[in-house]
């Protein structure tokens, strides 16, 4: 059977179009029929990249400040940083390597390399957390493998197994020029939490309700024949017949994919009638299991008022608490390690600054307030759905234009307009009773 680590199931469903293929269906032993109806990681963590890095500031004394931004653009830091924050948020890890920049008689720069968690395969620390030796695996400018350990005394560089030598000595730095960046943090302080850590076994058993609610609509849409048959005719309609365990099957080419037909002892031919509750029961657990994500991850706010929840100011406001007090632990990580990669590339640079790091307000005080008025505006039928939506996302800052959530939003709901047709095939059924 196919495996896939767990960090790539959840890359998978952040960028959507790789999830719930044949490979991941198989990996995630899902029957593969199960499709892409649920899914929202990429929302959730673009919301909390969005507000993470709002009004972020990395600051010096103002006769450093023209050296920093050189070291800024000499590093791309607008796309530096945000790769960094995406990675903390999906894999609750990412370290930065200082490699200097030699023009052959002086340090001109700091090139700031971002690894992967998978690329960093041993960190030792002392006891204040200080990183003492690192190894690192990764790629050369002409993607050759490379492999990097980095003590407090030496340097060793690797290309296919094969020490380099003229790569390799002595560090003269006296530290490891290393930065560790954690996401949340859980029994141990030193590994970090991704957001999404624990929410993929969610969303494949959503996909999968849902699926087998389409399944089970479908099948009572287009239902059986039941009945006490003889042979079965030859038909110009009917491209083949054969016989399973008990069942005869008619393929045809016009109308119904295909025609079951049970074969009873005794009874009259008649459609296979919806029996008990199991739609019901499906669809409340669907709705159950996302509801409790909603509790979880409050960034789903932006849909649920989108769709007019109707939620009070109050409600919206306890939510926006939560989601507001998650960022702030991710930032007060992200600030350290800010600072700590900062000063490091100065001390090298032969800069003693001191770095400040600052960022604008989560929310501005009066946005929760302002959210609960759209949410009841939506609700009451004052306010288009999509207006609220856009309104509701420039107040958040998230990085998405108010056309692209509101796709996203539309392609979560493409299946609304099945459940009420199999929830109102339950309710005939039952009445029927």
């Amino acid at each position: 059977m196919l495996t896939m680590e767990e960090s790539e199931v959840l890359w998978r469903l952040y960028e959507r179009k790789t999830a719930y293929t044949k490979e991941y269906n198989e990996a995630r032993n899902l029957t593969r029929t199960v499709m892409q109806v649920f899914n929202p990681v990429r929302k959730i963590i673009n919301t909390d990249k969005a507000l993470l890095l709002k009004g972020l500031k990395v600051s010096v004394d103002e006769k450093y400040s023209e050296a920093l931004e050189a070291l800024k653009d000499w590093n791309n830091w607008d796309f530096l940083k945000t790769r960094i924050a995406l990675f903390i948020l999906m894999e609750g890890y990412v370290g930065v390597q200082a490699v200097p920049v030699n023009d052959g008689k002086a340090v001109k720069s700091i090139d700031l390399v971002m690894y992967e968690k998978s690329q960093v395969q041993e960190v030792k620390r002392d006891a204040s957390g200080q990183v003492t030796y690192v190894e690192l695996h990764g790629f050369d400018d002409e993607e050759n493998p490379i492999v990097i350990k980095i003590s407090e005394t030496e340097f060793e560089y690797f290309m296919r197994g094969e020490k380099i030598e003229e790569k390799s000595g002595v560090n003269a730095w006296g530290f490891v020029p290393f930065i560790e960046f954690f996401g949340l943090s859980g029994k141990d302080e030193t590994i970090g939490l991704g957001r999404v850590d624990s929410i993929a076994d969610s969303i494949d058993l959503v996909n999968k309700l849902e699926w087998d609610l389409r399944e089970i609509s479908d099948l009572h849409a287009n239902p059986p024949i039941v009945g006490k048959f003889g042979e079965i005719e030859d038909d110009t309609q009917n491209e083949h017949t054969n016989q399973e365990e008990g069942f005869e099957y008619i393929t045809q080419q016009q109308s119904r994919k295909y025609a079951r037909i049970w074969d009873m002892e005794e009874g009259t031919a008649k459609y296979l009638e919806m029996q008990g509750n199991v739609m019901k029961i499906a669809a409340e657990e669907k709705e159950r299991i996302k509801q409790s994500l909603m509790k979880e991850y409050p960034e789903l706010l932006l849909a649920e008022i989108a769709s007019g929840s109707g939620l009070s100011g109050y409600a919206i406001a306890l939510k926006l608490t939560d989601l507001v007090s998650v960022i702030e632990d991710y930032r007060s990580r992200l600030k350290e390690s800010l600072k700590d990669i900062w000063n490091m590339t100065g001390k090298m640079l032969g800069f003693n600054w001191n770095v400040e790091v600052s960022f604008q307000p989560v929310l501005n005080e009066d946005a929760g307030e302002k959210i609960g008025i759209i949410s009841e505006a939506v609700a009451a039928g004052l306010l288009p759905k999509q207006i609220g939506s856009k309104l509701v996302v420039n107040l958040l800052d998230i990085d998405e234009t108010p056309e692209k959530v509101w796709e996203m939003i539309e392609q979560e709901n493409e299946t609304s307009a099945n459940v009420l047709r199999a929830g109102t095939l339950q309710e005939m059924a039952e009445d029927n009773k």
